[in-house]
C-alpha cells in the first residue's frame, strides 16, 4: 500500500508557539490558533488516524554560520505510533516537541504540512515550513 504524498497540509500551526504538554493540548491550541487566523477548524484532520504509524520526519531550516552566511540546518526524528491509532495531533505534537527548540526562533516556523520524500519500512517525510 503506497503512503500518502502529503499529510496535514490544511492545518495551520507555528513551531514558535509554546510546546503543548500533550497531543490533546496541541489539538485545543491548534483549534484556537486557526480561529484567530480565520482559518478552517483543523479538528477532523487532527483527530483522524493516519494511514501509517512509523515514519521519519526531516526538518530543514535556515541558520547563520560563523561567517554570517545563511546555510541549511537539518535534523531527523522518527515517529513510531500504534498502527491505526496515530492521529494527526499525535504526529504534529511529536514533531513540535522534536523541532521547536531549533525551528521556533527561526524565520521559517509556520507549519505547512508534510511531503513524502521516499518510501521504505519507515517512509521519509519532509516537514514543510514557511515564513
Amino acid at each position: 500500500m503506497p503512503f500518502p504524498d502529503k499529510l496535514l497540509t490544511d492545518v495551520y500551526w507555528s513551531l514558535a508557539e509554546p510546546v503543548p504538554a500533550t497531543p490533546l493540548d496541541l489539538f485545543e491550541e491548534a483549534r484556537k490558533y486557526a480561529a484567530e487566523l480565520g482559518a478552517p477548524d483543523p479538528s477532523s484532520m487532527l483527530r483522524a488516524s493516519l494511514p501509517l504509524a512509523d515514519l521519519v520526519v526531516r526538518c530543514r531550516w535556515d541558520v547563520r554560520n560563523e561567517q554570517g552566511e545563511w546555510i541549511k540546518a537539518s535534523k531527523q526524528h522518527r515517529v513510531v505510533g500504534v498502527p491505526g491509532q496515530l492521529t494527526g495531533a499525535d504526529l504534529l505534537w511529536e514533531v513540535h516537541v522534536a523541532f521547536a527548540g531549533e525551528v521556533g526562533p527561526s524565520d521559517q516556523h509556520f507549519f505547512e504540512g508534510f511531503e513524502r520524500l521516499d518510501e521504505g519500512d519507515a517512509p521519509l517525510y519532509e516537514l514543510v515550513l514557511g515564513s
